[in-house]
Parts: C-alpha cells; sequence; structure tokens
C-alpha cells in the first residue's frame, strides 16, 4: 500500500464518526427496502451474504446488524472496484431506472 492511500484511510478513519454519524447509505429507498426484506426471507438459505459495489459501506453495515440482530451468523462480504464499473453494466442499469446522480460514483 502507498503511502497516500494510508493517509486517506488513515483521515477517513478519524473523521467517519463525524461526517457519517448514521450509516452513509446512497441506496434508493425501495431498493434498500428490498435488499432488507430478501435478507430476511433468505435467513434460511445455506451460504453467506456478498455485496459488490458498497461504496462507503453503510448498506453493508447496516446489513451485518440486520442480520445479527435476527440471530444469523451468516459471513458478510463487501466489494467495491474503487474506480467504478465498466460503461456498458452502468447503461444497463441507467436502462432499468438508475438514479442518473449514482452514474459518476
Amino acid at each position: 500500500m502507498n503511502l497516500n492511500y494510508k493517509l486517506k484511510a488513515g483521515i477517513k478513519t478519524v473523521l467517519a464518526p463525524l461526517l457519517f454519524r448514521g450509516y452513509p447509505i446512497t441506496l434508493a429507498a425501495e431498493r434498500l427496502y428490498l435488499w432488507m426484506d430478501i435478507l430476511c426471507k433468505t435467513l434460511d438459505v445455506e451460504g453467506d451474504v456478498v455485496e459488490v459495489g458498497v461504496m462507503h459501506g453503510g448498506t453493508a453495515i447496516l446489513a451485518k446488524k440486520l442480520l445479527k440482530r435476527l440471530g444469523s451468523e451468516k459471513n458478510s462480504y463487501a466489494y467495491d472496484t474503487f474506480e467504478g464499473f465498466v460503461e456498458k453494466q452502468v447503461e444497463e442499469e441507467l436502462k432499468r431506472g438508475l438514479n442518473i446522480r449514482f452514474r459518476n460514483h
């Protein structure tokens, strides 16, 4: 890891409690509800939980806390590209109704 990355990560760690007093969730309310609903309905399904494209990780934190409160022992994994998705994938999401303001995140 280079020094610049370590410095940015350290600053984010220090500032996160001040900047994100709640979980930094950028997911639209309908999609957040759908994700939480799916987690609840699949508690009995074997396997872990994977979230791809986590941005700041707020949804992943919320999902893990929900699973814990429901007594699930599933592992959670959160992945992000850190550079955005392939343009073709973004175009498909836009066709399906992705809010344009998230296009460059």
